[in-house]
C-alpha cells in the first residue's frame, strides 16, 4: 500500500502537505489499521 500517494518517491511529510487538512483524519485511520494488520505469513 502507500502507491497510491506516492509516498515511496518522497518523505510522508511532503506527501501529507500535498494532502488537504481531512486527510490528516485518513492517514491517521490508516496507521492504526497497519498497525494492527498481522505480519505477512502469520496466520491471523
Amino acid at each position: 500500500m502507500g502507491s497510491h500517494f506516492g509516498d515511496e518517491e518522497m518523505p510522508a511529510e511532503q506527501v501529507k502537505n500535498r494532502l488537504p487538512r481531512n486527510w490528516g483524519n485518513v492517514l491517521k485511520l490508516l496507521d492504526e489499521v497497519n498497525g494492527h494488520v498481522p505480519p505477512k505469513g502469520k496466520p491471523e
